[in-house]
């Protein structure tokens, strides 16, 4: 369970980087950040962010981050990220959005967000990111690598998987999803990513689930 953080705040962890140029490295960037942050709270890694480890009713509010609802007419944006020295951090989702409309995609957007007040502050330490397409990559790539660990580090996975990746079924992938609140896509594309299958087993897991 995540420790008290009732004379907590999102200041303590908030440490201004930017991404280097390379989006290799930046993507790996991302994941480290991502493994340092739930090390830093203490969260078992074995443990998804769910039920008392919960993302958004559990983690965001200890870290003193607020969520608003936001109904946009594009549904490019999924949320933002708002954040100013002495001012309570938002992140705004946006319910019209392809990837935050459904609980699933929330979580993710919610994790997301979060890598931007983390590190993404300005010279001044203000944060004020859109998600959108036209975001800058590299922090968009920076910030979907340290939402994906953070939902689903590796020994997250491994728990909620049986060992041998052949062996799995499609009943497997979506106890997990389940398991996990992700997606078919975020569970696919990050197995992939981490070596656990392939690109063609990605595709065809997409397919049949």
């Amino acid at each position: 369970q995540l420790p008290s953080f009732a004379e907590s705040s999102l200041a303590q962890y908030q440490q201004p980087d930017p991404p280097t140029s390379s989006p290799d490295i930046v993507f790996q960037d991302g994941y480290e950040k991502a493994l340092e942050f739930r090390s830093a709270l203490g969260i078992n890694p074995e443990l998804p962010l769910l039920d008392d480890n919960d993302l958004e009713t559990v983690l965001l509010p200890s870290l003193g981050i607020a969520v608003q609802d936001l109904t946009l007419e594009s549904s490019e944006i999924d949320g933002m990220a708002i954040f100013s020295p002495g001012k309570t951090p938002l992140v705004g989702v946006n319910l019209t959005g392809k990837s935050s409309s459904t609980p699933w995609g929330r979580r993710m957007t919610l994790a997301h967000e979060l890598c931007h007040l983390l590190y993404d502050l300005s010279d001044d330490n203000n944060v004020g990111i859109v998600s959108n397409s036209w975001a800058p990559e590299l922090l968009e790539k920076r910030a979907n690598a340290f939402a994906a660990m953070l939902v689903m580090p590796r020994e997250v996975l491994e728990a909620s998987l049986p060992h041998n990746p052949r062996q799995w079924t499609a009943e497997d992938l979506r106890d997990a999803m389940q398991k996990l609140g992700v997606g078919r896509t975020a569970l696919m594309n990050h197995l992939h990513n981490l070596g656990f299958i392939s690109h063609s087993e990605r595709e065809a897991w997409l397919d049949e689930l």
